[in-house]
């Protein structure tokens, strides 16, 4: 497996501002754990800092870039709590 070797959405984007970054971060994670950015607690700040237009934008292309060179490889890892967590790779 091909495991991408640190954050997707460096490639996904050009440059972003530093709170943009943060916020591809966050969206990158709930894409891999298949949650909705508009359900998340984590990401009530970006829609304050950067409005819901924005915030949707960088999902939307996050996902896209996903989806198009990636897979999301489920349960990758298992804690000694029994969490598991997901991965992702290149195609």
């Amino acid at each position: 497996m091909n495991w991408v070797d640190g954050d997707v959405y460096k490639y996904a984007f050009g440059s972003l501002s530093e709170v943009e970054e943060r916020c591809a971060s966050m969206c990158e994670s709930l894409i891999i754990y298949d949650e909705d950015p508009e359900d998340s607690r984590y990401m009530g700040r970006f829609y304050e800092k950067l409005g819901s237009e924005r915030v949707k934008e960088i999902y939307n292309t996050l996902k896209e870039f996903i989806d198009e060179n990636c897979q999301i490889v489920r349960d990758t890892y298992r804690d000694g709590e029994g969490v598991s967590y997901n991965g992702i790779a290149w195609r």
